[in-house]
């Protein structure tokens, strides 16, 4: 209730300026629900677990843009963005320069514009960390979940009160999240190529960003 009447009183105000048509308004989550409150943390549909784990219910989130002067309307993407890429794409559309350091995130405003996917790149490979551990990669379709912890709930709390958790471990597994984007089917077996093609990537970057690392704000 607290973000409709927020968001309505936002644009109101651009109405009444009369820029509403050329601003990007844009409504986002940080992270899946906190389903260890139960009655009080949300859904995440048929997403698998919730906040503080790489499956997709932790992880993938709304994503809602408006802006009728550059965003056609009543479109819908299933292209894989996130909000590191809102720093690149804002700079893009502000004429900013960015710092001179490597950015993680990509500029979107093609795709925001309707330019096919192909052309702007929006759909690279993505890495899934929990803290400093890399727990996932996802490219395209494939989802590669590397061996890790997690927990899960097993009783939800109620009213506003944490519920009861598990640790529980999850084993290198391979989902195909357009098909099952609940994460149930393992397809390791199936596809070994896609398997070790994801495993080096992850490697990679695991090793690039580790390599790389430095004091949050701090440039080089």
């Amino acid at each position: 209730m607290e973000v409709d009447w927020s968001v309505g009183q936002v644009m109101a105000t651009l109405d009444q300026l009369g820029i509403a048509d050329n601003t990007l308004v844009l409504y986002t989550s940080d992270n899946g629900p906190a389903l260890t409150y139960g009655d009080h943390a949300g859904s995440a549909g048929p997403l698998r677990e919730g906040k503080w784990t790489t499956f997709e219910g932790g992880m993938r989130v709304p994503g809602i843009m408006r802006w009728p002067d550059r965003i056609p309307g009543n479109t819908v993407s299933k292209d894989v963005v996130s909000g590191m890429d809102l720093l690149p794409t804002i700079a893009a559309i502000t004429g900013t320069t960015l710092p001179p350091v490597t950015i993680d995130g990509r500029d979107i405003l093609p795709l925001l514009e309707g330019a096919a996917p192909a052309a702007t790149g929006p759909t690279g490979t993505m890495y899934y960390y929990l803290g400093t551990e890399q727990q996932a990669v996802r490219d395209g379709r494939w989802k590669l979940h590397l061996p890790h912890t997690y927990r899960t709930i097993i009783q939800p709390g109620v009213n506003g009160n944490g519920g009861q958790e598990e640790e529980r471990n999850q084993p290198l597994s391979l989902f195909d999240v357009d098909a099952d984007p609940g994460e149930t089917t393992d397809l390791l077996a199936q596809y070994p190529d896609v398997v070790t093609q994801l495993m080096a990537a992850a490697a990679a970057f695991d090793t690039d960003v580790k390599t790389n690392l430095r004091p949050p704000g701090q440039l080089p």
